[in-house]
C-alpha cells in the first residue's frame, strides 16, 4: 500500500516537471529515505512496562522535491517527503524574493495517511531576512485547516521553523528550532498525539568550484507520544551527531547522502528508564540524486 503511494506520488511529481514551461532552470532532487528513529506510525497502545523502547520501528519513504523559476525574482518549490511524525505531506510553495527578503507562501496537502482523510488541505507560510554574507534569519509555518477534529480518521498536522545563522568563510553556521506535530482521531472520543521538537547546530561547509559540499549538524531532539484515555505519555530524548554531503558527478547531477545517528537515547515520562538498549543503533539515513538542468555559475 505505502509502496503503490509513493509510486503515484513520484509520477505525478515527474509530470509536474514535465509540464512547467521554463525548463532552463529546472532543479529536481530525489532521495530515499530509510531509518528508526521515532515511533511506529500503527502503534495504538503504550509501550509496554518493562520493555525498553525498541529498535525496530523501521520507516521507509521518500522526499521529492521540484524547483522551477517562473519569473523575475520568483520560484514555485514543490516538495513531498515522509516524516517520522507528520507522515505523508506534499507542499507546494511560491517564493519571492525581493532584496534581502524572501516570503513564501502556498498549499500543504496530507496525502493518504488514513483510510478516512485521504487527502487534508492546509497552507505553508515563511519569511526569511537575509544579509549577503553576513547574517539570516528565517521562519516558517506549516498547519492544516479546520476547526477541529470531530470524526474518526481526522487529522491535523503542523510545523514550525525558527532559524538563525551567520556567514564566515567557506561556511555558514546556524541554529534552528523546529516542531512537528501530528494528532489523530482514533475514535468518537479518543485521539493519537505525535510530536518532535528538535534543537540543532549546524555547519554548512563548501568551497567555490569544488566538486564536494558537506552539511554537519548536531543537537537534541524528543519525541513524544500522546494515547487516548492516557494520561501521561511515551517520550524518547536523543542526542544526535548527522551529516551530509553533495558529490557532483557532473555539472548538472549531483549525488546526495546523509546519515544521522542518535549518540545517546534515554526514555522520558513513562518509558523513564526504559530507554532503547544499549547496543541498539538509532539513525535516520538517505541516498538520492539532483538534476539541474542549468548549471549553477558558482557555489
Amino acid at each position: 500500500m505505502v509502496r503503490n503511494r509513493l509510486i503515484i506520488i513520484c509520477i505525478l511529481m515527474l509530470l509536474l516537471a514535465l509540464a512547467l514551461n521554463s525548463v532552463t532552470a529546472l532543479d529536481l532532487k530525489a532521495e530515499a529515505l530509510f531509518g528508526n528513529t521515532g515511533f511506529a506510525w500503527a502503534g495504538d497502545e503504550p509501550i509496554p512496562d518493562p520493555e525498553p523502547f525498541p529498535e525496530t520501528n523501521w520507516l521507509y519513504g521518500a522526499r521529492i522535491s521540484i524547483s522551477e523559476a517562473i519569473g523575475e525574482g520568483i520560484r514555485l518549490e514543490t516538495t513531498y517527503e515522509t516524516d517520522p511524525v507528520l507522515r505523508h505531506i506534499l507542499r507546494s510553495v511560491i517564493a519571492y524574493q525581493a532584496g534581502v527578503v524572501k516570503l513564501s507562501a502556498g498549499p500543504i496537502m496530507g496525502l493518504f495517511n488514513t483510510p478516512e482523510t485521504p487527502l487534508k488541505a492546509g497552507i505553508s507560510t515563511g519569511l526569511r531576512v537575509d544579509a549577503p554574507g553576513l547574517a539570516f534569519v528565517s521562519i516558517r509555518a506549516d498547519s492544516s485547516l479546520g476547526a477541529g477534529l470531530y470524526s474518526e480518521g481526522e487529522y491535523a498536522q503542523e510545523l514550525g521553523e525558527l532559524s538563525a545563522g551567520w556567514y564566515v568563510r567557506n561556511a555558514i553556521c546556524a541554529f534552528t528550532i523546529l516542531t512537528k506535530t501530528m494528532y489523530t482521531k482514533t475514535d468518537a472520543t479518543g485521539t493519537l498525539g505525535d510530536s518532535t521538537n528538535r534543537y540543532e547546530f549546524s555547519v554548512d561547509t563548501f568551497r567555490k568550484g569544488a566538486p564536494y559540499r558537506l552539511f554537519l549538524a548536531m543537537g537534541y531532539e524528543e519525541f513524544k507520544r500522546t494515547y487516548p484515555g492516557i494520561t501521561e505519555p511515551d517520550s524518547l530524548g536523543s542526542i544526535f551527531l548527522g551529516g551530509r554531503l553533495n558529490t557532483d558527478l557532473s555539472p548538472t547531477i549531483t549525488l546526495v547522502a546523509g546519515l544521522e545517528s542518535a549518540v545517546y537515547s534515554f526514555g522520558l515520562d513513562e518509558l523513564s528508564g526504559r530507554g532503547p538498549a544499549p547496543s541498539a543503533f538509532l539513525f535516520k539515513s538517505s541516498l538520492g540524486v539532483r538534476y539541474r538542468l542549468e548549471a549553477p555559475q558558482d557555489r
